[in-house]
C-alpha cells in the first residue's frame, strides 16, 4: 500500500515539473523579446537624439547661408555705387583734365605767361614782387593739389572696388562651401530618418511579439494548472482505489483469521483451558495488529525543525508550488519541505504559524527544515528564521 502511494506521488511530482517546464521556457523567450524591445528603444532614443541635432546643424547651416546672401547682396550694391562714383570721378578728372588744357591752350595764345612775367616786373618793391610771385604759385600749386585729389580719389575707388570683389568671390565660395555641407546634411538626415522608420518598425513587431508571447505563456500556464489539476485528481483516484483495495485485502485477511480461530475453538472443545488460552492469544494478535496498523496515528508524529519563509510576491518568484497549487488564489497554509523527510500531500500543524499542507520543495530545503509561505515579503521579513519549532504531522498523505 505504502509503495502505491509513493508512487502516485511521483507521478504527480513528475507531472507538474514536466508541465511546469515550457513556462520557464517562455518566460525566457518573453525574455528575450523584452530586452530586444529596450534595446531598440535604446537605439531609436539614440538615432532621434542625432537626427534632431543633424536638423539643427541643417538649420543653422541655411541661416548662415542667409547671412552670406545678405551680405553678397549689400557687397554688390556697394560694388555698384563704388562704380557709379568712379565714372564720376572719372569724368570730375577728364572735366578738370580739359579745363587745364583750355588754360594752356589760352596762355599759348594769349601770351599770359609774358602778362605774368610783366606783373611781376611791374612790381614797384621787393615786398609786392615777392607777393605777386607767392600768388602765381599758389594758384598753380591748388591746382596741381585738386588734380592731385582727383587722381587719389581715382586711385581709392579702384582699391575699394578690387576690395569689394574680393570679398564678394569669398562670400561666393563659401556660400558654394556651405551649400555643399547643406546637401551633406541632407544626405545624412535622410540616412537617419530610414534609420528611425526602420527602428519604429521594429519596436512595434517587437511589442507585437511580446503581445502574442503574453498571450501564449498565458494560454501555456492555464493548460498547465488543467494538467497539475488532472493529475492531482487522478493520483487522489489512484490513492482511493489503492485504500479501497488494502481496506478490502485486510477485511479478507481477517475474516480468514476469524474463520481460523473458529476451526482451532471448534477442533479443541474437549480442553476449555486452552480454548480459553487460544481466545487469549487470538486477542492479543488481535490488538497487536490494531497497533502495527496505527503506527503512525494523527498528531502522533512531532518534528523539532528550523524554520524560514518565503513568498510568491518576491521578485521572480513563481506562484505555482511543486504539487500545483496557485498561491495567488489557495488561501491555506502552505509550506516546502524536504519530501524524504515529510513527504508532499502531509497535512501537519507548524507552531506559531497554524494547519498547512506540505505543497512545496526548495533547493535549500534539506533535512530537517522547512520553508513557511507567506502573502507578503513583509511578513517574511517578520518570520525570519526560527528554529526548533515544533511541526505535528495532523494527516498523511
Amino acid at each position: 500500500m505504502k509503495g502505491k502511494q509513493l508512487l502516485a506521488r511521483l507521478l504527480v511530482l513528475v507531472t507538474v515539473v514536466a508541465a511546469m517546464t515550457p513556462v520557464n521556457l517562455f518566460a525566457d523567450s518573453l525574455g528575450d523579446i523584452t530586452k530586444k524591445q529596450q534595446e531598440a528603444q535604446a537605439a531609436g532614443s539614440a538615432i532621434s537624439s542625432e537626427l534632431e541635432d543633424a536638423l539643427q546643424q541643417v538649420s543653422d547651416t541655411y541661416t548662415e547661408i542667409d547671412n552670406l546672401n545678405t551680405e553678397i547682396t549689400d557687397t554688390k550694391a556697394q560694388i555698384s555705387q563704388t562704380q557709379v562714383d568712379i565714372e564720376a570721378s572719372k569724368e570730375k578728372i577728364e572735366k578738370r583734365k580739359a579745363v587745364v588744357a583750355e588754360r594752356l591752350q589760352a596762355l599759348q595764345v594769349s601770351n599770359t605767361g609774358q602778362q605774368k612775367m610783366a606783373m611781376l616786373l611791374e612790381a614797384k618793391s621787393i615786398s609786392e614782387f615777392i607777393n605777386r610771385a607767392l600768388l602765381i604759385s599758389q594758384m598753380q600749386a591748388a591746382e596741381n593739389e585738386k588734380m592731385n585729389s582727383l587722381i587719389q580719389e581715382q586711385e581709392n575707388l579702384d582699391s575699394l572696388m578690387a576690395q569689394l570683389e574680393d570679398a564678394q568671390q569669398a562670400l561666393t565660395t563659401k556660400e558654394g562651401t556651405l551649400q555643399s555641407e547643406v546637401a551633406d546634411l541632407s544626405t545624412q538626415v535622410t540616412g537617419l530618418q530610414a534609420q528611425f522608420a526602420k527602428n519604429q518598425d521594429l519596436v512595434a513587431q517587437l511589442a507585437t511579439e511580446k503581445t502574442a508571447e503574453e498571450q501564449r505563456i498565458a494560454d501555456e500556464k492555464a493548460a498547465q494548472e488543467k494538467a497539475a489539476k488532472e493529475a492531482a485528481e487522478k493520483a487522489e483516484q489512484e490513492k482511493a482505489a489503492a485504500k479501497a483495495a488494502a481496506e478490502k485485502q485486510a477485511a479478507s485477511d481477517k475474516n480468514s483469521s476469524t474463520s481460523n480461530n473458529n476451526d482451532s475453538s471448534s477442533s479443541n472443545t474437549g480442553n476449555s483451558s486452552n480454548a480459553n488460552e487460544d481466545s487469549s492469544s487470538t486477542e492479543a494478535n488481535t490488538g497487536n495488529s490494531e497497533d502495527n496498523s496505527n503506527s503512525t496515528p494523527s498528531g502522533s508524529t512531532t518534528f523539532s525543525m528550523e524554520t524560514t519563509a518565503y513568498s510568491f510576491s518576491e521578485a521572480g518568484a513563481s506562484p505555482f508550488t511543486a504539487s500545483g497549487i496557485d498561491l495567488r488564489t489557495y488561501q491555506g497554509g502552505v509550506i516546502a519541505v524536504d519530501p524524504s523527510v515529510i513527504p508532499l500531500g502531509t497535512q501537519v500543524y507548524v507552531e506559531g504559524y497554524g494547519v498547512a499542507i506540505a505543497a512545496d520543495t526548495g533547493g535549500a530545503i534539506k533535512g530537517n527544515i522547512i520553508d513557511l509561505h507567506f502573502r507578503t515579503v513583509g511578513e517574511c521579513y517578520s518570520w525570519g528564521r526560527r528554529y526548533n519549532v515544533k511541526v505535528t504531522v495532523l494527516k498523511w498523505p
